[in-house]
């Protein structure tokens, strides 16, 4: 009776749970061993990423830990848990290009991903799966081309001087020098930048230092705030718990912002038949070939995707890359002098004009080309490059086959500080991508930061462009110092997941126009 009443009880039904759970976790954690593959020994269920979840570390430093454990030294990959699921952290350059171009079918979709709940965030270019990835990535590529890019580039230049006006406005007789926020300064820029070729729209970010422009963009990565950081932080190191908890990888200020505004932007193109060769017009085209891949979602949840992933991904990034790039020429004013006399001379050979042709050729101001793909290096923008085994795969001369579903880590940040493949790589040295030096940089390694093969970043030429063209709009007419508010170093901002100073980078303007 006893015996009956236990096996019925819910103790009973939990024990049984628990037993199955350790049996489940054991095997789960045996996994590499019973494969004689070597892997990081990590908390069970948070898995490698537990110090990140825990807010003990950020992201960017925990990949460089791992990387460098002295245990995987001469490992071209080991075994790593995200969260609870078996992965692989892929260190050997042969393997990675095998991954990412030579048998690119085999991890044709990236691990992280965001829930069916969140349309805006699923259907983002960055995250889609194929086929639909492949679909929306070949239809937009046009837009992205030299051709479009030179047709809207009046546009960034305007932008360019209106942000050189904003800075010169603040100077008097009183005030020879002028502290500005870098990140501040340039988010300004890339936002009505994204604005403007984009959307069609004049954002004023620039004229009023900010706006609803700004604050959607600003939203998206404000990992400031507690609930953000957590989603952020989630989508990308276990995106399967998303859905439970209702994550999402925009904010809810600029979902709402997106679906409130660009649906009327959208529709008056289409009244007006005005055309701007923009993203809007890309995406009228594309609608009809759109196919929602669930039944609550529709087209105009595919198409707000891509405008939202456009904005994200277009100021950020670039404001990261030019902002790094403005606080190390502060600490380092030959460099700063030197880039600031090509500058001089560009501007000289073309009537005093920033031109198309000298920020889209790296032959035009190649200085300026090796600076920016240094910080680019030391500043890589996402700290790894993640996939998922999409077809079972054997790598390594058949020491170890891939299953589907598995989550690959290339841990991008840490190879590109690693001293094997870069001396001295902690100090800031654009003369290591000079054309005397480059052949010591791997090929694979001498412009990674935007990825490698099909799903390398679409917006990689717009990103050189409009990055290049702040940074000589303001160093253009100032040059920039370090002050006593300027940090010795950099500290990353722990919950970020694209790269971002824990410190505000202050920095003196001085007004010295090159020209």
């Amino acid at each position: 009776m006893w015996l009956s009443i236990f096996l019925n009880s819910p103790i009973f039904l939990l024990l049984i749970a628990l037993i199955l759970l350790l049996v489940w976790i054991r095997k789960n954690q045996n996994y590499f061993k019973d494969r004689k593959i070597p892997y990081l020994k990590s908390p069970v269920i948070l898995g490698a990423y537990a110090d990140v979840a825990l807010g003990r570390k950020g992201v960017y430093r925990t990949i460089e830990h791992i990387y460098n454990d002295i245990k995987f030294k001469d490992e071209k990959y080991f075994g790593i848990f995200v969260f609870h699921k078996p992965g692989l952290f892929v260190k050997d350059l042969d393997i990675i290009k095998q991954m990412l171009i030579t048998d690119f079918n085999s991890f044709n979709n990236r691990y992280v991903a965001s829930n069916i709940h969140d349309p805006l965030g699923y259907y983002q270019l960055f995250l889609l799966k194929n086929p639909l990835w492949k679909t929306i990535r070949s239809k937009m590529t046009p837009f992205f081309s030299s051709v479009k890019l030179k047709a809207s580039y009046n546009l960034i230049e305007k932008l360019g001087r209106d942000l050189n006006h904003y800075v010169t406005v603040r100077f008097n007789d009183a005030h020879k020098k002028v502290e500005f926020d870098l990140k501040n300064l340039t988010d300004y820029f890339f936002v009505d930048v994204i604005a403007s070729i984009a959307y069609g729209v004049e954002a004023n970010t620039i004229k009023n230092s900010g706006g609803e422009f700004y604050e959607a963009a600003h939203s998206i990565f404000d990992v400031k705030n507690f609930w953000r950081g957590l989603e952020m932080s989630s989508m990308f190191l276990v995106p399967q718990i998303s859905k439970y908890f209702g994550f999402q990888i925009f904010s809810k200020l600029t979902t709402k912002f997106f679906y409130d505004v660009m649906p009327d932007v959208i529709a008056e193109r289409k009244r007006s038949k005005i055309r701007r060769n923009d993203l809007i017009d890309t995406l009228i085209e594309l609608e009809n070939e759109l196919i929602p891949e669930h039944d609550s979602h529709t087209k105009l949840d595919i198409m707000l995707g891509q405008v939202g992933i456009f904005l994200g991904a277009g100021y950020e990034t670039s404001s990261s890359t030019a902002s790094f790039t403005l606080y190390e020429l502060s600490k380092q004013p030959d460099l700063q002098n030197i880039l600031r006399d090509e500058i001089k001379n560009a501007l000289r050979k073309n009537e005093g004009k920033v031109t198309y042709e000298m920020v889209s050729n790296s032959t035009e101001m190649p200085f300026l080309h090796q600076i920016v793909l240094e910080t680019l290096r030391m500043y890589s923008v996402l700290s790894t490059i993640d996939r998922e085994c999409t077809n079972s795969i054997t790598i390594d001369n058949g020491r170890f086959t891939i299953p589907k579903g598995m989550p690959i880590t290339i841990p991008l940040f840490a190879l590109c500080r690693d001293e094997k493949y870069f001396e001295n790589s902690l100090k800031y040295d654009p003369y290591r991508f000079a054309p005397e030096n480059i052949h010591k940089i791997p090929p694979l390694l001498q412009n990674v930061s935007f990825g490698l093969g099909q799903r390398n970043c679409i917006g990689e030429r717009l990103g050189l462009i409009q990055t290049k063209t702040v940074l000589i709009m303001i160093l253009k007419d100032f040059k920039i110092e370090a002050n006593e508010r300027t940090p010795e170093s950099i500290e990353f901002e722990k919950k970020a997941m694209i790269i971002n100073s824990a410190k505000r980078l202050l920095v003196d303007f001085v007004q010295e126009p090159v020209i």
